[in-house]
């Protein structure tokens, strides 16, 4: 990735930040912010997951939009949408307006992630797993303080005024997705995106990306198994502040994504991703078996901060590459829905799993989604990497690969 290609990452990696860094405040502190204007843990919970019921809605139409209108102009809509929800929150005279901005956000998260994993996609050409991790290395470092540092100045200034500064905090994130033009400049040799396309129920989805998306269902309900019961688990096993848990799994993910840029080869796919497979099984294992000590728990987040950054760009990046140029905002839609419904399903149904069966249960049940995972992926291996079945003329894929390089390269 050179010359003008690069320049158009870099401005879409600064306006990421931005978006991740605004975005984290709120996200962080509405909880309090409910509990402020009186609501209970009903409220606080229905806050918290109002935002993927919002997101599922939406993200079909909205890869669609990202396929058909432009990969920059459902960006640059996120940032806006995100700008406004957020100053509705500010403006909320009750839980009812909160809550419908907050599902509002939904689709303001549905634009920013489709878009803003379409372009990187886009750019990144053959070597999307590179691309998808450098952008979520940017993220976990933007977003790394924003919660703390939302909790100490809205308890300061307020929430509602928080709320304002952070709303406008999204702004500069404008010039610098403005500045992506590569789609208008056609710099990638190819039309990215089917402007004359009419919209069909099936093309919500992808249908390449359906067996990945399986995957990434699955990982959904792994993740939910540790992030949603954390803190109860923590409570039952006498560890009263679960902290550190999320200190060591932010630090541990920084250090392993630049790593993986390394690995990001497609040919490195499996290897990376079966590394991640067995860290997870480690972490939920540790879970499994009620090891409760703050240093236990510190290399259960250190495996399983492993296990996720290893896996899920994997399975993004593998998904997209089996895909049309033309159909990565489809492919990025089905792929989140997949995680909506993993997460949202996982986190609802391991809760009553919990009250019925014990904690230990639900990490046993994370134990088998791990291996069905592995044994999806390996099952259809053939389907999941190009160079072995997507193309049944592998010269003409290579002389592609090589023309588009070389393109690249004089950029």
């Amino acid at each position: 990735m050179r010359g003008k290609l690069k320049k158009q990452y870099i401005y879409l990696m600064i306006a990421a930040a931005i978006v991740q860094f605004f975005y984290s405040v709120p996200n962080t502190t509405i909880s309090l912010f409910v509990l402020e204007m009186g609501g209970g843990e009903a409220e606080v919970g229905l806050i918290g997951g109002i935002i993927s019921v919002g997101a599922l809605f939406f993200r079909g139409i909205i890869g669609f939009l990202t396929d058909t209108r432009g990969r920059k102009k459902i960006y640059i809509g996120g940032i806006l949408l995100f700008a406004l929800t957020t100053f509705g929150y500010a403006i909320s005279p009750n839980f009812l307006w909160l809550l419908f901005f907050k599902a509002l956000s939904g689709l303001a998260l549905c634009m920013i992630t489709s878009g803003g994993c379409s372009i990187v996609a886009d750019l990144s050409g053959d070597n999307a797993t590179k691309g998808l991790t450098a952008l979520m290395t940017v993220q976990m470092v933007s977003g790394l303080f924003a919660p703390s540092l939302g909790i100490e100045i809205g308890a300061r200034i307020g929430y509602r005024m928080l709320y304002v500064i952070s709303a406008i905090g999204f702004l500069p994130a404008l010039p610098f997705a403005m500045a992506i033009s590569y789609e208008k400049e056609e710099l990638l040799g190819y039309k990215v995106t089917t402007p004359g396309q009419k919209f069909r129920i099936m093309d919500i989805f992808e249908k390449r990306a359906l067996v990945l998306s399986l995957c990434i269902a699955l990982l959904g309900v792994v993740v939910s198994a540790v992030t949603s019961f954390l803190a109860s688990y923590g409570l039952l096993l006498d560890i009263s502040n679960v902290g550190f848990f999320y200190i060591v799994n932010g630090a541990m993910t920084l250090a392993v994504y630049p790593l993986l840029g390394k690995y990001s080869e497609e040919k490195y796919n499996s290897r990376v991703f079966y590394i991640g497979i067995g860290s997870l099984v480690v972490s939920l294992a540790i879970f499994f078996l009620a090891a409760g000590s703050i240093p236990t728990w510190s290399i259960c987040a250190a495996f399983y901060s492993v296990g996720y950054a290893a896996a899920q760009p994997i399975l993004n990046a593998v998904a997209l590459r089996m895909s049309p140029p033309d159909r990565k905002g489809a492919v990025n839609a089905t792929c989140y829905m997949a995680w909506d419904i993993g997460y949202g399903v996982g986190s609802g149904a391991l809760g009553i799993v919990a009250g019925k069966y014990g904690y230990p249960s639900i990490y046993l049940i994370g134990i088998v989604c791990t291996v069905l995972m592995a044994v999806v992926y390996e099952v259809n291996a053939a389907h999941m990497h190009p160079h072995k079945c997507l193309w049944k003329n592998a010269g003409a894929h290579r002389s592609v690969v090589k023309k588009r390089k070389k393109m690249t390269d004089s950029l």
